[in-house]
């Protein structure tokens, strides 16, 4: 049976970049010596529990999950969300820590992802406007955008960019994915629009930028779609749902390792990544739904011509005239 001990070194192993090596890593943040810190790695002395908390802080992993007792009766799920934080650093954190994940998907030799999503993850995409959209929605559903606020008001931390663009090159850089979309995919960030612009929040000018990179969206995803490669040729297969997807969702499978992540939260998802028995459950779910999908990417021309006449429709309706008409 592995030891506490044991279970803290693998969680320390596993959150460290590549380049830091996990005995400078201990001296640093524990102030100890090389030899304290060898110790305490191979084993021959115990951290205490102040030491653990602090790790647990800094690598952001979950104590509850160092100490469970019943792995088949007791699922911990993890989510990065700290309300003694303002809303910027905690979208900042998920941001770091599913960039941390993206790297370890590069690095990987086997890696199967399967995704289920019911609307865009701007996150992941290079779409200045859409994105700005995105951030706002997270800051209104937190209660943080005054009704009389403009969204030309609204900036993005200079840090949450950086973030937002190394997110677009790891995640471009994820070799095979899977994705079962919904049949409304593109609808709820429409009908997000249309609201703030009906509400004054997003100004005319505002509007027709939004709409631009919509349009370029449905470039890229007609191209993805043709030819099932992104732009530095990833692979990807994509299933058209017949049925409404509840909320996004993706399984993690790599070099022995399974991870769930569903985006209950749109921009912090409940990660799991303990329970092999509850990661293959959500597969299962995500399985059923595939049979209940059409394989649209690389076949089906003429279904492929219809999702793009439709979404091309979708976006026309954000038109100023179209919103009020």
């Amino acid at each position: 049976m592995e030891h506490l001990n044991e279970r803290i070194i693998r969680e320390i192993s596993k959150g460290l970049p590549n380049n830091v090596k996990p005995v400078n890593y201990l001296m640093d943040i524990l102030c100890i010596g090389k030899e304290s810190a060898y110790r305490r790695l191979k084993n021959q002395i115990p951290f205490t529990f102040e030491e653990v908390a602090m790790i647990a802080n800094d690598i952001g992993f979950s104590i509850d999950t160092l100490v469970k007792k019943d792995k088949k009766e007791r699922i911990f799920f993890d989510l990065i969300d700290n309300m003694e934080k303002d809303d910027s650093s905690n979208i900042i954190d998920m941001f770091k820590n599913n960039i941390r994940i993206m790297k370890e998907l590069g690095n990987a030799t086997n890696v199967m992802i399967v995704a289920a999503i019911n609307h865009i993850p701007m996150q992941f995409l290079p779409f200045e406007m859409l994105f700005k959209l995105s951030y706002c929605r997270y800051l209104h559903s937190n209660g943080n955008i005054p009704l009389p606020s403009k969204f030309s008001d609204i900036s993005i931390p200079p840090e949450l960019k950086k973030l937002h663009e190394e997110s677009v090159f790891y995640f471009d850089r994820i070799r095979n994915i899977t994705c079962i979309v919904d049949n409304g995919i593109f609808t709820k960030t429409i009908k997000e629009i249309q609201y703030y612009y009906k509400r004054n929040f997003i100004s005319r000018e505002d509007l027709s930028l939004l709409q631009k990179e919509l349009i370029k969206l449905l470039n890229f995803a007609e191209r993805l779609i043709r030819t099932g490669l992104n732009d530095i040729g990833s692979n990807y297969f994509i299933y058209y749902s017949s049925f409404s997807i509840d909320t996004n969702c993706v399984y993690y499978e790599y070099d022995g390792k399974v991870m769930s992540q569903i985006w209950l939260y749109l921009e912090s998802p409940i990660i799991i990544n303990e329970s092999r028995l509850m990661c293959e459950k959500q597969k299962r779910w995500m399985d059923a739904k595939m049979k209940y999908s059409v394989l649209i990417s690389r076949s089906n021309d003429i279904l492929q011509s219809e999702i793009i006449r439709e979404l091309s429709s979708q976006i026309n309706s954000t038109c100023p005239d179209k919103i009020f008409g």
